[in-house]
């Protein structure tokens, strides 16, 4: 049976992915002149989308926060896609 702190652990790693995944995107941000989809995509698929999915995966997220923090970094890219960010989420 799994104890109080390896479920912690596993959600400070979820934190530290989180944070790693923005922080690319930070970094695509930044260097990036065109904010279009057919650059934003190819992009997040190729950097981000197996690293989210590797923890995801890896770790089974168990506490909602985790799950969320997930969500808002997946969600991310659509902001930053020009015209995209207004359009509404499922």
């Amino acid at each position: 049976m799994l104890g109080r702190g390896s479920i912690s652990a596993v959600s400070l790693l979820c934190a530290h992915a989180t944070n790693k995944a923005n922080s690319i995107l930070g970094c695509i941000k930044s260097s990036m002149a065109s904010t279009s989809k057919g650059v934003i995509v190819p992009l997040f698929s190729a950097l981000l989308r197996w690293h989210l999915e590797y923890y995801v995966q890896f770790w089974a997220t168990w506490y909602r926060k985790d799950i969320d923090q997930m969500g808002q970094v997946q969600w991310r890219p659509t902001k930053m896609m020009r015209g995209w960010s207004t359009c509404p989420t499922e």
